[in-house]
């Protein structure tokens, strides 16, 4: 600057021109000063520009993660529904298969108890028929042998009273072997009606047991056949019921519920800052 100092001996013009000379230079200072300044400031506006960028990308990128997170446990909390659903609709189907196999197993029961009745009864019949047949074949045996004692023998009662002729003791034994014969033909068929009915009885008892036989064996297979269902179902019904109070799904899905809003809450905080 010593070079356009003002001297004694300059002309006013030029001493005008040195003045607008260092005014210019005290400007551009001034302009360096202040562009350097605004550029310190842009530099300073950039950083912070770049950080508010870095940490909306951080933020957008936390905020696609946990919109991830909410779909996914939105479709775990949709699938813990429809588990607790189908836990609950199986639950309901044990129940009604439990109760429909019992009521099955009763009725069971009450054929296999008619079926035991009726042979107790069927036997009790026989017996009485057959001791029925024994007492009419007594009869008829007894019968037979009055019948011969009465062919050889006449009656002392008779002898003793008079002494008939001989063709009125004719007439009489023949009146008794008359009687005697009607007796045994009506002894005779009603033995053979006893032996029918014991016959039928017999034949009625035979298939009855057949029968009962048969069906028992089918009853044994079949109550077989129900206790090993009701078993797998009694531990169906035992493990859904562990499953429901154990590891409830309610539970679950409120846990999740929660979960969701305290991830929510947390990512409306670090958006508003």
């Amino acid at each position: 600057m010593s070079g356009w100092e003002i001297g004694s001996h300059d002309s006013e013009e030029l001493i005008s021109l040195r003045k607008q000379v260092l005014e210019k230079d005290s400007q551009c200072a001034n302009l360096q000063s202040r562009l350097l300044k605004r550029n310190q400031d842009f530099e300073e506006m950039k950083k912070s520009l770049d950080e508010s960028v870095h940490k909306l990308r951080t933020e957008a990128e936390r905020a696609l993660a946990f919109e991830k997170s909410l779909k996914h446990c939105t479709e775990h909390l949709e699938s813990e529904k429809m588990a607790r659903q189908n836990a609950e609709i199986s639950f309901q189907s044990a129940q009604a298969k439990i109760t429909t196999r019992e009521k099955e197993a009763r009725e069971l029961q009450a054929i296999v108890d008619g079926l035991a009745n009726g042979a107790d009864r069927s036997s009790t019949l026989l017996a009485e028929l057959q001791n029925q047949k024994a007492k009419l074949e007594n009869q008829v045996k007894e019968l037979q042998d009055d019948i011969r004692e009465r062919a050889i023998t006449p009656a002392p009662q008779r002898r003793a009273r008079r002494t008939p002729s001989l063709s009125d003791t004719r007439q009489i034994f023949e009146l008794e072997l008359s009687e005697l014969r009607d007796t045994q033909t009506k002894t005779e068929a009603e033995l053979k009606t006893t032996k029918e009915e014991l016959q039928r009885a017999q034949v009625s008892l035979c298939k009855a047991e057949n029968e009962s036989l048969v069906l028992e064996k089918r009853l044994k297979v079949r109550i077989s056949e129900l206790e090993d269902a009701l078993e797998q179902q009694k531990e169906e019904v035992l493990s859904l019921r562990a499953q429901v109070s154990d590891n409830s799904a309610a539970e679950r899905e409120q846990d999740l519920l929660d979960r969701i809003e305290r991830e929510e809450s947390t990512c409306e905080r670090k958006l508003k800052l």
